[in-house]
């Protein structure tokens, strides 16, 4: 079981954090993200659907044109949780980005 809590581990990247179609600002599908976890999450006890809190580690280049800076506080949900296999499989969350900037 791997253990991400901040301020002890730093950053993590999250591999598949945008916003909703539906919203004027996009980031491109599957662009990753450096963020600063306000909130814990744990591989081995995350669910998809659990809300996380972050602040984003590096500024973000928006489609439209729009930078968020770095810090800005972004709130998501945990979409993907794989727990550590040991040495056969690393441990990796996956998040969607629901509000931000």
């Amino acid at each position: 079981m791997k253990k991400l809590l901040l301020p002890t581990l730093g950053l993590l990247v999250l591999s598949s954090f945008s916003i909703p179609k539906a919203s004027a600002q996009s980031i491109a599908p599957g662009t990753e993200i450096r963020v600063q976890l306000l909130s814990e999450l744990d591989t081995g006890k995350a669910l998809p659907g659990q809300e996380l809190t972050a602040t984003l580690a590096d500024p973000i280049q928006l489609d439209n044109g729009a930078v968020w800076p770095k810090g800005t506080e972004i709130k998501g949900k945990v979409v993907d949780v794989v727990s550590s296999g040991r040495l056969s499989r690393p441990a990796s969350i996956k998040a969607r980005l629901e509000t931000g900037g």
